[in-house]
């Protein structure tokens, strides 16, 4: 019967030394998310900051379309040398046709 004192001092030593000293010390696993002070909700500097960086590229975007599509200086009488040639297409078809 001596081995059963000796084996119920043994666990009682066991469970001293994973006793907290301090009752106040709480285990993290067992908080719940709610204790947390994080202010919920979206950060206005970022949003801010998208805003203006979405503006940005949509402005670059629209600059280099316009940038592509507009009018170059010698490029303008092609246009004029292309419908004198499709007139005169059409007028030889005239007589010819």
């Amino acid at each position: 019967m001596a081995g059963t004192e000796s084996d119920e001092d043994e666990a009682f030593e066991a469970e001293q030394e994973l006793a907290f000293a301090d009752g106040k010390e709480r285990l993290p696993w067992l908080e719940s998310d709610d204790d947390e002070d994080e202010p919920s909700g979206v950060d206005s500097g970022r949003l801010i900051a998208f805003a203006v960086v979405g503006l940005m590229a949509v402005v670059v975007l629209l600059g280099a379309l316009w940038w592509l599509t507009r009018a170059r200086p010698d490029e303008k009488n092609k246009g004029g040398e292309a419908a004198k040639a499709a007139i005169a297409m059409l007028e030889l078809r005239s007589r010819f046709g």
